[in-house]
């Protein structure tokens, strides 16, 4: 009897030790964390990742991106929402061999290894702010559910058909270019010094000069209101992934909210702007950014 009173006493402890670490472990992951920047600098993810709304991390559709590449043609915004988006722009394809094709194109449910780094680096400055966020397919959204939350949208239009949505109300957009049959980032209102618009060129004032076939390319942020002004988009936007994922890399690094608080406070004697689209250039070799800086801004109040 006693051998199996000092076996179940063992036991209990194990339990209990067991018990003991789980909780400590529950306690440690509610317990706050700090921002790693004072409230009063960092004006960017205390909006994006606030306690009391749901973010969601916005994926890119490289399957739409192909099915338009195949089609030349684009999908239109109010047909992009689940399973069926394509079903009629195929249904009037009279090969029958192409419509199984893009049948299998549409189906597909895939997306760049470089947003789902930059989704899981962005997941990672949500616990630190103790957000609520999720990561989200950008073909399963409607545009009902931009009236509310906020909502980090990774990738152009072409790639997530709701940045439609809002560029309207920007000045740095990206637009087909009809001569190289690739992107580039047109400017509405260019101001002194700027250009009509941004592409890929040789970059002759390059930071590597011994490197050779480097490129100056780019790509935009975008800080708006939902459609209801109750919560944020945040856009991160390139001419191709490299350059979103340059951008993401820049606003998760070291300095870049300080230097975003400047920005909406660069009106002297006006209070900060409560919005910002911000143009960004990057130095690109075989696929690959090295580095980004900002080459124009626009402060935005609705």
């Amino acid at each position: 009897v006693i051998g199996v009173l000092a076996a179940l006493l063992a036991a209990l402890s194990v339990v209990s030790l067991v018990l003991w670490r789980q909780k400590e472990e529950l306690r440690r992951a509610a317990a706050p964390r700090q921002n790693l920047l004072p409230p009063n600098e960092d004006v960017l993810w205390p909006r994006m990742f606030a306690p009391d709304q749901d973010t969601s991390i916005v994926v890119s559709d490289t399957s739409v991106v192909m099915f338009q590449y195949v089609t030349d043609a684009e999908v239109p915004l109010q047909d992009y929402s689940g399973e069926a988006y394509a079903d009629g722009m195929i249904r009037s394809v009279r090969d029958r061999s192409m419509r199984t094709l893009l049948s299998k194109i549409a189906a597909g449910q895939w997306t760049g290894y470089g947003d789902a780094d930059m989704a899981a680096q962005l997941m990672e400055v949500c616990r630190r702010y103790n957000g609520r966020c999720r990561i989200r397919y950008a073909r399963y959204l409607d545009a009902r559910e931009f009236k509310a939350g906020n909502f980090i949208l990774l990738g152009s239009r072409q790639s997530i058909p709701w940045d439609g949505l809002f560029e309207p109300k920007l000045n740095f957009y990206l637009e087909h270019d009809t001569k190289t049959n690739g992107y580039r980032i047109r400017n509405r209102s260019p101001l002194p010094g700027e250009q009509d618009y941004y592409g890929s060129t040789p970059n002759n004032n390059r930071t590597f000069p011994n490197d050779m076939g480097v490129q100056a390319s780019y790509a935009y942020l975008a800080l708006l209101p939902n459609l209801t002004g109750t919560g944020n988009v945040l856009i991160i936007s390139g001419m191709v992934g490299a350059d979103t994922e340059a951008a993401g890399e820049l606003i998760t690094g070291p300095g870049f909210a300080t230097t975003l608080s400047k920005i909406l406070r660069s009106k002297a004697g006006k209070p900060p702007a409560p919005y910002v689209e911000v143009l960004l250039q990057s130095n690109v070799m075989d696929g690959t950014t090295r580095g980004s800086k900002i080459v124009a801004y626009r402060l935005i109040t609705p």
